[in-house]
């Protein structure tokens, strides 16, 4: 218990630290399913590790974070298909680094019992470049994972009027 107390404090400080606005995770339509606030921190916890490992390449920790049947589909419409390719084509893309990626905003929701999405807006390099991430994630032998994930560009128009609550009606 008291690693998991230790885990919710880091991750509400990096949050802090990196700017990151947060909501309450909420159930999906019907489901009356909500995370558990350690579920939580550890969604949050995979997706700042999923940026750590986006900004100082790590081509095992990236591996670990994806399950066996992930599918990544890139901004330029590009899918990855199945652990082996994100570890392929990952290892290609880091080949030439690019700026570092930071969160700036994120909400967490749970849609089913071990299942949850985080969505990101991210902060590619500084300037005016932004994308939201969907991270679906399910709960896999004791560790969230990234089943599905999608990326999409913000145009700039959009990215400087975003609403803080990514448009959710509640």
């Amino acid at each position: 218990m008291k690693t998991v107390t230790l885990l919710a404090a880091a991750l509400v400080a990096w949050a802090g630290l990196v700017g990151c606005t947060t909501t309450q995770p909420t159930a999906s339509a019907g489901t009356g399913v909500v995370l558990s606030p350690q579920d939580e921190a550890a969604v949050r916890a995979t997706v700042a590790e999923f940026i750590n490992i986006w900004n100082h390449p790590d081509m095992k920790g990236m591996h670990e974070l994806f399950t066996e049947d992930a599918l990544w589909i890139l901004r330029n419409g590009n899918v990855w298909r199945g652990k082996g390719e994100v570890y392929r084509f990952y290892d290609t893309f880091q080949r030439t680094p690019g700026s570092p990626s930071s969160a700036e905003k994120m909400e967490v929701r749970s849609l089913a019992p071990q299942v949850a999405v985080a969505t990101v807006k991210m902060n590619q390099g500084g300037a005016e470049f932004y994308t939201r991430d969907s991270f679906v994630m399910a709960k896999r032998g004791g560790a969230w994972k990234v089943v599905h994930l999608h990326s999409t560009t913000i145009h700039p128009d959009v990215a400087k009027k975003d609403r803080p609550d990514f448009g959710v009606t509640r």
